[in-house]
């Protein structure tokens, strides 16, 4: 159960630094920024 908890955490923390990529992505282009924010 323990084990099964942290992997969810840590595929939730990975959820959100992936959609945060996203979003900042997204807002770069909308500036008219087309190079990729790593």
């Amino acid at each position: 159960m323990r084990r099964a908890r942290e992997r969810a955490e840590v595929d939730a923390a990975a959820a959100g630094t992936w959609e945060t990529k996203v979003k900042w992505k997204h807002l770069g282009m909308l500036l008219g920024k087309n190079h990729p924010i790593l």
